[in-house]
């Protein structure tokens, strides 16, 4: 055996590093968080090449005496923590003194503070194994850090790091969370010289929901505000109609902090049985705030873990929190347009309470650490512990978790496209060469539509039922995949108005590296700016809530199969572009749209199911139908 020998000082700081630093994020949160700390109104983050080449993160918080600069980067060095009491009670974002010295072991830092008390700025510059002199400079009271060249000194980390895209669609991600923690406080966020978004500190978390997700996620939003013995929750629920088919816009918070739980995420997605199709997952930001001393942060270095001294309590109590929401008064207000100033939308949306500093409920310790809940709430919850105990039954580690199963391409959501009065068809299908087009239809008389639903066709001696949807399926199946089976790529069609469509940062960015793929589909996007992308072709006509529904699923095929050629899941997405782009059920035709689509029905030649199997059409004869009245 080898000589145990103490290891050096650098390389243990790189070592422990990994711990805290994996990527990019990881030093924007770290430095948010202390931002959050120092008690500043306004955070700037500004990010270059993925956050790779430079973070910068900049506050008007209490800043760093001249004194404590340097110690601020050793090991172990926190404001934060007094003695071993304040362990189990931490009400502060950072506590363990580990994040700026880790950063500095594996970047370059730049350090520039002045605190209230002094007249004049420090500035401090740091690389790893050099420690500059400090140097004095004019700046505003507050703390700016700017790190760069991050692993620079460790190359082999380089190669675990993803895409500049997808770096910054991480860092997009988690600052978009924090800054719905904090409505209270201002966030501008820059990627690469452009302003991604700005919050402007009001306190009302609808409108950082608004400049985080947008006008259609604000717009479609319920309250939730619940108190019960030493708990209480709040924060919005979102409506059937922003829900996804994954869990990227599920955020909670305890005491503030951003958690991952998937336990917790299923109690609310329970709450939403029966309202929201297989598949589906609900928008919602909710905070859980609870008593300090009973809920450990000090479970993983990066602090996205915590453990409750109670957890059935508390998601018993985050349950019903959900279903009173959910069942209550439908609290969703109207946002017409982007608002250009803050006031404009506080006159619109109701604000929601700030996260006081400090709790201001009862103690109420003996009754979670007793794991007893009083009369009136053990009335309520005998019926959850089921609920729970199926939830706890899974794996832990599923928080990336985004969905079960392979994708369900019959969703019957009913959408009526906001597209032209006419029915978008095809005006030239491509027949596939084993089919016979029939040179002569009988004629026929479109009789009606039942239920807004099936065309009813007379034709001869029969009567047709014709399900609008699996035939216009059918329709664009078979014009996708003949192209498919001539060509390597499916031929777009141009759009006459490109449509813009909004996506989250980690959406665009797994878009954008797929865009050559999507090209191949038939879908010509472009990049255009903050979270949003363009679209100029697709493979068949359709409405803006198919394309972006058709842009998803594909993009949830491609991540889920990355290891897979792409001909083994292509036909898989095809069909869901099909069957999404198709007229659904529950709209009402005009005759002439209905005259269109049994037209291009004729063209197939006699196919008599969809892509799925369920049959198009239906027939009854006029013997039958006498023979039901008594005439034959």
């Amino acid at each position: 055996m080898t000589d145990i020998k103490i290891l050096p000082t650098s390389l243990a700081n790189k070592i422990a590093a990994g711990e805290v630093v994996e990527r990019p994020v990881s030093v924007v949160k770290e430095l948010v968080e202390n931002a959050l700390d120092a008690g500043a109104a306004k955070i700037i983050v500004e990010i270059k090449k993925g956050g790779i080449e430079q973070i910068s993160v900049s506050d008007n918080g209490s800043g760093i005496p001249r004194a404590n600069a340097l110690t601020a980067f050793l090991r172990h060095a926190t404001s934060k923590l007094a003695d071993e009491d304040d362990l189990y009670k931490i009400a502060t974002m950072g506590f363990r003194g580990e994040a700026l010295s880790s950063i500095c072991a594996v970047s370059e830092v730049t350090l520039i503070t002045r605190t209230n008390a002094e007249e004049i700025g420090t500035q401090l510059s740091l690389k790893p194994g050099n420690t500059e002199e400090i140097d004095d400079i004019g700046c505003n009271i507050g703390t700016t850090l700017v790190v760069s060249n991050l692993f620079n000194n460790v190359p082999a980390r380089m190669k675990f790091l993803k895409r500049n895209a997808t770096e910054t669609a991480y860092i997009t991600d988690t600052l978009g969370k924090i800054a719905l923690s904090a409505p209270q406080i201002s966030f501008k966020y820059i990627v690469d010289g452009e302003t991604i978004f700005v919050t402007n500190g009001d306190g009302d978390l609808r409108n950082a929901i608004f400049e985080i997700y947008g006008k259609d996620c604000a717009k479609s939003l319920m309250d939730m505000d619940y108190t019960a013995q030493g708990i209480k929750i709040h924060g919005v629920l979102g409506t059937a109609e922003i829900s996804r088919g994954n869990r990227a816009r599920q955020t909670i918070f305890v005491n503030g902090r951003y958690v991952r739980n998937y336990v917790l995420s299923k109690v609310v997605e329970d709450a939403y049985k029966t309202m929201l199709q297989t598949g589906k997952f609900p928008f919602f930001v909710i905070n859980i705030e609870v008593p300090y001393e009973l809920v450990d942060v000090n479970v993983h270095p990066a602090k996205t873990e915590v453990k409750f001294a109670d957890e059935k309590y508390v998601c018993r109590e985050l349950y019903h929190a959900a279903r009173r929401t959910l069942g209550g008064e439908n609290t969703i207000r109207a946002v017409v347009d982007r608002p250009q100033k803050a006031e404009n939308v506080s006159q619109i949306v109701n604000p929601i309470p700030q996260k006081p500093k400090t709790p201001d409920w009862a103690p109420v310790h003996d009754i979670l650490k007793s794991n007893k809940v009083s009369d009136s709430a053990a009335a309520k919850t005998d019926d959850y512990d089921t609920k729970y105990d199926k939830f706890t039954a899974g794996s832990r580690t599923e928080e990336n978790h985004v969905g079960d199963g392979v994708l369900d391409v019959l969703q019957n959501t009913i959408s009526v496209p906001q597209e032209p009065e006419n029915l978008v068809v095809n005006e030239a299908l491509d027949v596939p060469q084993n089919i016979d087009t029939p040179q002569t239809v009988a004629p026929r008389r479109i009789v009606g539509q039942a239920f807004e639903t099936y065309l009813i066709i007379e034709q001869e001696n029969q009567l047709y039922l014709v399900d609008q949807h699996a035939a216009h399926e059918r329709i664009n199946y078979e014009k996708i995949m003949s192209q498919l089976r001539s060509k390597e790529n499916i031929e777009g069609q141009i759009l006459l108005t490109p449509e813009i469509i909004s996506f989250t940062a980690t959406e665009k960015a797994e878009i954008l590296e797929n865009i050559e793929v999507f090209a191949s589909l038939g879908f010509v996007l472009e990049d255009f700016g903050a979270s949003d992308i363009i679209v100029r072709e697709t493979p068949v006509p359709q409405s803006v809530d198919a394309i972006k529904e058709n842009v998803l699923d594909a993009l949830k095929l491609l991540v889920r199969h990355r290891n897979l050629d792409l001909t083994d899941i292509r036909e898989k997405i095809l069909h869901s572009v099909a069957c999404k782009s198709s007229v659904r059920a529950g709209r009402k035709l005009s005759d002439q749209e209905a005259a269109e689509l049994l037209t291009q029905l004729d063209n197939l030649g006699g196919i008599n199911t969809c892509p799925h199997g369920r049959p198009i059409k239906v027939e009854i004869t006029r013997r039958e139908l006498e023979k039901m009245f008594g005439r034959a």
